[in-house]
């Protein structure tokens, strides 16, 4: 019994001898090699195997650090740290506010992110100014939604590509209100004119002698269809859309009042 004790000694101090022996190289990946290196270059490093002679190379981009038998500890690459999950926990009752878009009819394209944001920001306000309505849900503000938004990388332009189950764990909410405002613009002439005699434009005064003095006037009409969708749990529950009575500039304004208080979360 004794003597079997003593070869298992003299076997581990072996093992334990012919690992000091070895060269260990983390690599960044998580793999650890017990080699001997042989050379260290610019870009790479030369290594054999134990009981080898064949050489092998890696790059040192992909290697974290080589601890020598020495003991000494060379380091090439910091390990990069799991980026953090953006992804929230569900709050109930949560709603946020999308952007939304204005986008032009002749050529489909978006105006800028602010007038996205200023729909946005109606449709908030709206909201803020009745939450005895919408009890017991709570609004996301604006700046919460947008920023968790910027954070996750997602553009304006890249919510309609993305499923509402991704951006409703982004933003942490149970409810998000999305939609659209699509545009067209049409353009009318009126031109008047006076011979002779003063004249009145803009309250400066032209005379005409013995001639005509033409005027043209210009009236932009702006005809908006207003989109508003209502999700659940990635779910639609509720979609609409309405045409402005007015063709005023601002008119699609009028539209969410409308909207908004015919959704189902909307008491009355």
């Amino acid at each position: 019994m004794k003597r079997i004790v003593i070869l298992l000694f003299i076997f581990l101090s072996a093992v334990l001898y012919a690992q000091a022996q070895t060269d260990k190289v983390f690599f960044l990946n998580g793999d650890v090699l017990e080699v001997e290196i042989k050379k260290i270059d610019t870009d790479k490093i030369e290594y054999v195997f134990p009981n080898e002679s064949f050489s092998n190379t890696a790059s040192k981009s992909k290697i974290q650090k080589i601890q020598f038998k020495s003991g000494r500890v060379q380091h090439f690459n910091k390990v990069k740290e799991a980026p953090k999950s953006l992804k929230k926990t569900i709050v109930k009752n949560k709603i946020a506010i999308l952007p939304i878009p204005f986008i032009k009819q002749a050529d489909g394209s978006l105006d800028t992110e602010q007038k996205a944001r200023l729909a946005q920001s109606k449709v908030y306000n709206f909201l803020v100014k009745h939450l005895g309505n919408i009890h017991p849900r709570t609004l996301q503000t604006p700046r919460q939604t947008n920023t968790l938004l910027r954070k996750a990388g997602i553009k304006i332009a890249d919510l309609d590509q993305m499923s509402m189950d991704e951006i409703e764990s982004f933003l942490g909410v149970e409810y998000v209100i999305t939609g659209r405002i699509d545009y067209a613009t049409e353009i009318s002439k009126t031109s008047e004119s006076v011979s002779g005699g003063k004249v009145d434009i803009d309250d400066d005064d032209i005379f005409g002698v013995g001639g005509t003095v033409k005027t043209t006037s210009q009236d932009t009409k702006y005809k908006y269809t207003v989109y508003i969708d209502l999700y659940q749990n990635e779910t639609n529950i509720y979609s609409k859309n309405r045409e402005p009575f007015f063709e005023g500039k601002n008119s699609w304004e009028d539209s969410f009042e409308y909207i908004l208080k015919r959704m189902p979360i909307y008491n009355k």
